[in-house]
């Protein structure tokens, strides 16, 4: 073989060489480059997924919150309204008895912190119903003030001898409309349907 037979040979086995070590190359990259999107789109999907999952995790969470506010402020609402009869009662007795009064509006006080703690609670847990909300604290306002209001014939018994005080009779008669009005108020059925709807939503 000559000399110049062998260089050609020699130029074509390196370049052969060379286009060899490219492709490998070239294959390495796109090898890395695949497992990089695929290692990616592997977290970008896990990531996704966990978001939701706390979403949701967190949409459960304050809905049991809501369910247990409702629940709780629904019943402290009719226990209230219950123990109000109580002083209903003891208005209209003939003759008044002082005792019976004061017996049952002690009642009422004691269940007073729980009607406006879980009347809070309802607020706290982010609920939507802020008419709602407003209406019963109109409505319990109206019943604790003003010259018509349960909140003053009380006040009137604890300084004044009702059992032969001569104006007792029409304090405590206006005391007793005030908790009719309150009793009869229509705000504990706005709040009932409120909290279905706001819990069929799933909000």
């Amino acid at each position: 073989m000559s000399v110049d037979a062998l260089h050609r040979e020699i130029r074509v086995a390196s370049r052969n060489g060379r286009n060899a070590l490219m492709v490998a190359v070239l294959a390495a990259v796109a090898a890395l480059l695949s497992a990089g999107v695929t290692a990616w789109t592997s977290v970008h999907v896990s990531s996704v997924q966990l978001d939701r999952q706390e979403t949701l995790a967190r949409e459960q969470a304050i809905r049991k919150d809501r369910v247990n506010a409702y629940a709780d402020f629904a019943a402290a609402y009719l226990d209230y309204v219950t123990l109000l009869g109580g002083i209903r009662g003891a208005l209209q007795e003939q003759p008044p008895d002082p005792k019976n009064l004061q017996a049952a509006v002690a009642a009422v006080r004691d269940q007073l912190r729980p009607y406006e703690r879980d009347l809070a609670a309802v607020t706290i847990v982010g609920s939507p119903m802020v008419s709602e909300i407003s209406g019963f604290n109109d409505a319990h306002l109206a019943l604790w003030t003003g010259p018509d209001s349960m909140g003053t014939a009380l006040t009137y018994a604890a300084n004044h001898d009702i059992a032969t005080d001569a104006t007792w009779p029409g304090v405590a008669a206006a005391g007793v409309v005030s908790i009719d009005k309150f009793a009869a108020d229509h705000s504990i059925d706005k709040f009932v349907d409120q909290a279905r709807n706001d819990l069929g939503s799933g909000r």
